[in-house]
Parts: C-alpha cells; structure tokens; sequence
C-alpha cells in the first residue's frame, strides 16, 4: 500500500555499501520510519521480507526466494519491471550530466 516507503527501503538498503559504514549509524542520521529502518536493519514486516526477497533474487537463491503469498512469476516480473525502470533512471542521468 505504501510505494514510497517499499522504494525509500530498497533505495536506502544499499548505503553502507556506498558510504563505507555501518548501515546501523547512517539510519540514526537519517528522519526515516521505525517500520523503515526495522525493514532495512532485521527484514521486519512486510518492507523487509520484500527486501529479503530481492537480495534472493539478486543472489539466485532461489529456494528463498518469496514474499508474501505472490507467485514465483508476480516476484520475476516485479524485480525485471523494477531493474528496467532503474536502467532508464541510469541513461537520463547519465544524459544530464552529459549535458554539463
């Protein structure tokens, strides 16, 4: 129900590998939900078992891979849709700063 905070999780998800520290200190700096931080910090409800299921995805687990009740083709279809919305956030990025 909540598209924004299921993207702020997975966008945020991925910052101690960006900024070479402890995903745990980065989340106190940061004004994000207790559900948010639950979600990035120990898979909690339903932000984090999509979280879980992503890394799954990413890494071909997948025995482990699932979310919720959604079907193994709902999972594959989400992640593909979500990746090729990524990569066309990539190409117009790269587009304006090549414009600089």
């Amino acid at each position: 129900n909540d598209q924004d905070a299921f993207f702020t999780v997975g966008l945020f998800s991925a910052l101690d590998a960006l900024m070479d520290r402890p995903i745990q200190s980065i989340l106190e700096g940061l004004p994000l939900s207790e559900d948010v931080k639950g979600a990035i910090l120990n898979y909690e409800g339903a932000m984090g078992a999509a979280l879980k299921c992503v890394l799954c995805y990413e890494r071909g687990e997948w025995d482990t891979v699932q979310c919720l009740n959604l079907e193994p083709s709902t999972i594959r279809e989400a992640f593909l849709q979500s990746t090729s919305c990524m990569k066309n956030v990539q190409e117009l990025l790269a587009s304006e700063v090549a414009v600089f």
